[in-house]
């Protein structure tokens, strides 16, 4: 009777655990956010202060179990004050982006994706007013790794990037920049909620 009992506790507590892995990860119709929000605020010891604030929201939609598509959007601002509290730097920024991922192993707790995006930024410089406008292409492999049903962990790593900037600090002057690299110095994580 102990072992008749013993096997059925094992075979629903076996079938609670399978049906609790299969709630992990991400399926046609998952939807996610995540995104960054930063403040920052330093004195240096010659008195002057640097203060920035950033916030972007990320929303991806699964198109299928492998595939979601998502957008992204951002605002910034940037204060240098030198040591005379005379602003020497006053930006506004706000960006803009598109962005793909692939996912493989989706529907588990741990999953790699790839990252494909493309976006679009403008930065307002108040002191000499001066802007700048700018494309990006990034392609950046990462990690997924589920903590609870609805949140998982991310670590990606900008691999490879395209920038082009058209900054026009006159009506008569206009700069471009094109960089292509690969950046092992930038690591982000982060925190996702899945729906």
């Amino acid at each position: 009777m102990k072992g008749l009992l013993s096997l059925v506790l094992i075979f629903c507590f076996s079938t609670i655990i399978a049906q609790d892995e299969k709630k992990f990860g991400f399926a046609k119709g998952s939807q996610f956010i995540s995104g960054a929000v930063g403040y920052k605020s330093s004195s240096k010891p010659d008195n002057s202060t640097l203060k920035t604030f950033t916030f972007q929201p990320r929303y991806a939609y699964f198109v299928n179990d492998f595939i979601a598509i998502g957008l992204s959007a951002g605002i910034g601002t940037e204060t240098y004050k030198n040591t005379t509290g005379n602003k020497i730097t006053d930006n506004n920024s706000y960006t803009i982006d598109a962005f793909g991922r692939y996912y493989l192993l989706p529907g588990n707790k741990f999953s790699v994706f790839a990252e494909l995006g493309l976006g679009y930024g403008h930065l307002k410089n108040h002191i000499n007013n001066s802007s700048s406008n700018g494309i990006n292409a990034h392609f950046s492999p990462g990690l997924s790794y589920f903590i609870a049903r609805n949140f998982a962990l991310e670590a990606s790593i900008g691999l490879l990037s395209y920038d082009r900037i058209n900054a026009s600090y006159n009506e008569s002057t206009k700069e471009e920049d094109f960089q292509i690299g690969i950046d092992f110095g930038n690591i982000n994580l982060g925190l996702l909620f899945t729906f």
